[in-house]
């Protein structure tokens, strides 16, 4: 069963940034026809305000050191929550905002957890013994190695594209509404056909819907996904072969010689 139905986003008629970009200088919609919307655009265009904006509505769980009420990068995303309505079929609080950049942030985190839980069991050596010592080193290894088990190991160890699909696959784990921006960021092209296998299984099999902003043509390929273009007329549906992703890197890899003479 889908979730959302469909987004409609209002405008306020103002110069200040994010209301300066072109996107959001009219009302538009986005229908969820499919359980895969992807938005493509330049950069600048807005795509990652806007998915911050819907995040920051469905109060999504990011993956960063911050909440999307405390960090600071959301403010321009706060200034579009009274003009964002989200229309439901099945309301849920089940997702998950990622963005590219809060990577390191998360692994530091984690990291910093797993230092601490190790400091504890120091200290639990001088103040406990016996059975009682016993039992709170089994509780606080249970939670270092769950910690491990949940991103398969230790992701200071993985490389950046590792971490990303590890993360990304662990948590995506019910039918909530997933927002993910530039997953892409760090996936080699067969990490991003991996990646695809994932989003693909879980819309099918737990009925999980997905936004995503990407410059992949890869990943634009998704089956069962729709594409909203974004330029300076605002944003429109567009179909696959004819973002220009797709266009400029069918020219480039079917003849690179003759394209790079023109640049």
């Amino acid at each position: 069963m889908k979730h959302i139905n469909h987004i409609s986003i209002n405008t306020r008629g103002s110069d200040e940034f994010p209301f300066s970009l072109s996107l959001f200088k009219k009302p538009f919609k986005i229908s969820f026809k499919k359980p895969v919307v992807i938005l493509a655009g330049d950069n600048g265009c807005g795509k990652s305000t806007l998915l911050e904006a819907i995040a920051y509505k469905l109060n999504l769980p990011t993956i960063g050191s911050y909440s999307t009420i405390t960090d600071e990068t959301f403010a321009p995303a706060r200034s579009l929550f009274d003009l964002i309505n989200i229309q439901w079929i099945n309301k849920t609080h089940n997702g998950m905002f990622f963005r590219a950049e809060d990577y390191i942030g998360f692994v530091r985190s984690i990291n910093t957890l797993k230092n601490e839980l190790g400091n504890g069991l120091k200290e639990m050596e001088e103040y406990l013994q016996g059975y009682g010592l016993r039992l709170a080193q089994g509780a606080l290894r249970n939670q270092i190695n769950e910690l491990e088990n949940r991103y398969n190991g230790k992701l200071e160890q993985k490389s950046h594209g590792e971490g990303f699909l590890q993360i990304i696959t662990s948590r995506i784990t019910n039918n909530g509404v997933y927002v993910l921006d530039e997953p892409e960021a760090s996936l080699s092209p067969m990490k991003q056909l991996s990646l695809i296998s994932l989003l693909m299984h879980s819309a099918k099999e737990t009925d999980a819907q997905f936004i995503i902003a990407t410059h992949s043509p890869v990943l634009m390929g998704i089956p069962q996904s729709v594409i909203y273009f974004i330029n300076d007329e605002g944003i429109k549906p567009i179909n696959y072969e004819d973002t220009e992703h797709y266009q400029i890197y069918k020219s480039f890899l079917e003849n690179r010689e003759r394209f790079l003479k023109y640049l």
